[in-house]
């Protein structure tokens, strides 16, 4: 499923991979902020598609170019016992004490 965001056009290139951490404060106000901040929080997201359009961002120093994108998988390192091949593992959420970490700022 591809989604459309609102990057910086130094990272608005096909194949480029980000953690999405969430609005900043600067965004809140922003007119663009329903095409920018559509994307689920500590999930990683790779660019497919670079489309032509630029906005002004007040949160980056250079405009924002739309860009379609899709979640990319993370790879896992599970002990052998619990490994089935072609099995679909679910990670369950947990509470973390760091202060820049999107798990704990949504389990909080």
């Amino acid at each position: 499923m591809t989604d459309i965001t609102l990057l910086s056009r130094y990272q608005a290139k096909p194949g480029f991979t980000f953690v999405y951490q969430g609005a900043a404060p600067p965004c809140r106000p922003c007119p663009f902020r329903n095409a920018c901040l559509t994307l689920e929080a500590g999930h990683r997201y790779r660019v497919d598609r670079v489309r032509p359009v630029e906005h002004p961002c007040a949160l980056q120093e250079v405009p924002a170019v739309v860009v379609e994108v899709s979640m990319v998988s993370r790879s896992l390192v599970v002990e052998a016992p619990a490994a089935v091949e072609n099995a679909t593992v679910e990670i369950g959420r947990y509470p973390c004490n760091r202060m820049d970490c999107p798990i704990g700022r949504s389990v909080r």
